[in-house]
């Protein structure tokens, strides 16, 4: 059955790019948008209103039709490795391009996991209709803390700081390979396998590995805690033999070698989150490349009690004559600190320019 007629049809096959050969198998086309609108338009010699309104027309005809079949099947499970991974995205853009939007999202995400997909303590894999069910792996583990970790240093609510750290400390007890090293996919509490794989390659996505020893060393940086970095630096040597065969197939856990090498910064802006100089500061750090740096928010008050228990290191930093102040320490020895948003710029260019010279310069 012809659902559009035939000028319609002719330009919505050449908006969405519909050949008679097709570009999937057996003929088939999946419908590709392959220029602007604005830019097809002129080309082919449309008004933009208009052939926007047509295509709209077209696109409503066609959905009609295609609602009297069966639907596909929806792959609707959420997966807390997947929102991990999303919530780690989310969280970066947020703080690298000043967006709300993207945090607001990371926090509802990361509120809906932790309260969906949590029993007893413990992280459970997928959700769909009201149901969670099966134990978390090593990736939905290594994926949300370092969603979670991301989501503090965006938005610094200590809240997301006391997940990832908690995380990162079930990960050793359930994960850990006492014999060999490195982390298994599966926990130990779990029903024994023949084989207990421990996944370390970097393919379409990172591996359970690679994230969980980024996330112990950054995680024990940040909170002073010597036991997550010590583990963190133990599966780097577990696999250093492995990815010096082939470093191109380990991209993630060559940035977790790159920031155990350091040198690490670890920058405490101390006062008001709410202060327009607190935030400008915070600003200067995120608008800067500094993977090897980690970064907290030291406010005064009970909400800097919470920090304090979780950071210790930050319980000396605090606002210097009342303003906002930031401290630039490197492996935990601190330069003068400043209440100068020109002085902290100064102080963090160095190591900006220097980080994106040597990433131009090796080729990566």
């Amino acid at each position: 059955t012809q659902v559009l007629g035939p000028s319609e049809a002719e330009v919505f096959n050449r908006f969405y790019g519909v050949t008679p050969e097709g570009n999937f198998e057996h003929g088939r086309n999946i419908l590709h948008i392959e220029q602007p609108l604005d830019a097809f338009a002129r080309l082919k010699g449309f008004e933009p209103g208009l052939l926007t309104q047509r295509l709209a027309a077209s696109r409503a005809a066609l959905f009609t039709a295609r609602t009297s079949r069966p639907r596909p099947h929806r792959d609707d499970k959420i997966l807390t490795s997947w929102n991990g991974l999303m919530i780690a995205s989310l969280a970066y853009g947020a703080s690298t391009l000043n967006e709300p939007r993207y945090l607001k999202a990371a926090e509802e995400a990361a509120g809906f996991v932790l309260t969906n997909l949590t029993r007893d303590g413990r992280l459970l894999r997928r959700y769909r209709d009201g149901d969670a069910r099966f134990s978390g792996t090593l990736e939905d583990y290594a994926f949300l803390s370092d969603g979670l970790l991301e989501l503090y240093e965006a938005g610094f609510n200590p809240r997301w700081l006391s997940h990832a750290k908690r995380l990162a400390g079930e990960m050793i007890e359930r994960f850990w390979d006492e014999d060999r090293g490195g982390l298994f996919l599966r926990g130990n509490d779990e029903e024994p396998l023949i084989v207990r794989s421990k996944e370390v390659y970097d393919g379409a996505t990172p591996s359970g590995n690679s994230i969980a020893t980024l996330v112990l060393l950054k995680v024990g940086r940040l909170t002073a805690d010597e036991r997550l970095e010590t583990f963190g630096r133990r599966t780097l040597e577990t696999f250093a033999d492995t990815v010096e065969r082939a470093p191109f197939g380990y991209p993630q856990m060559l940035i977790a070698a790159d920031f155990a090498l350091g040198p690490t910064q670890e920058i405490v802006i101390a006062g008001d989150p709410a202060a327009p100089a607190t935030t400008r500061m915070a600003r200067i750090v995120h608008d800067r490349f500094l993977p090897r740096a980690v970064m907290v928010l030291h406010p005064e008050g009970s909400a800097g009690d919470e920090i304090e228990a979780l950071v210790p290191f930050v319980k000396a930093q605090g606002p210097l004559e009342g303003r906002p102040t930031a401290y630039v320490c490197e492996q935990f020895i601190c330069k003068r600190p400043t209440t100068s948003p020109d002085a902290l710029s100064r102080l963090l260019d160095g190591t900006h320019e220097a980080l994106i010279r040597f990433f131009v310069l090796s080729g990566v």
